[in-house]
């Protein structure tokens, strides 16, 4: 249920998207639903939760890896879904058990030897470009002139620029 959610919800919105639509995707009764997830917010947590799962784990076994760009990705996925909720402040975005940016940090302490608050705070920074990325990608390469350069080589340097910005300890205010 949760696979065919997700693939609706990032497919047709996550606002046009019926538990109904998400019964019929997964071959289930609507009714099983409700009684395995609960109202339709529990659903959309339930699939935010479930992408940010296998995103977590993605870190956490591939360390600092080149994203997928692929459309059905988890990470394309969780993007789409949360940014679509994000949009309307909707009360199903939260990172419940899972959590890709502590995830991302937590590899950040142990590969860069940050200190803890430095990686989350790094971790936040690339996954703010990565999601901004991954939302605007054409858009952006259009306003920058970028149409006729490779779009494997322009998301190599985008990964590279997250590497760079991984690595960086905070300036303090002092050094400010």
């Amino acid at each position: 249920m949760l696979d065919a959610a997700a693939e609706l919800f990032a497919d047709n919105g996550v606002h046009a998207t019926t538990r109904r639509d998400v019964a019929e995707a997964a071959n289930v009764a609507p009714s099983l639903i409700n009684r395995a997830i609960g109202s339709r917010d529990d659903l959309v947590a339930a699939v935010l939760d479930d992408l940010a799962r296998q995103l977590a784990e993605s870190v956490a076994m591939a360390g600092f890896q080149p994203p997928s760009f692929d459309p059905d990705s988890p990470t394309l996925r969780w993007v789409r879904i949360a940014s679509q909720v994000a949009a309307r402040r909707d009360a199903a975005l939260h990172l419940t058990s899972w959590n890709p940016v502590q995830a991302t940090a937590e590899m950040m302490e142990a590969t860069f030897g940050l200190d803890p608050v430095t990686a989350r705070v790094r971790a936040m920074h690339v996954f703010a470009l990565a999601f901004g990325w991954r939302l605007l990608e054409p858009v952006l390469i259009e306003a920058a002139g970028l149409v006729d350069v490779p779009i494997e080589d322009v998301r190599a340097w985008l990964f590279q620029a997250n590497q760079q910005v991984a690595t960086l300890p905070l300036a303090t205010s002092d050094d400010v």
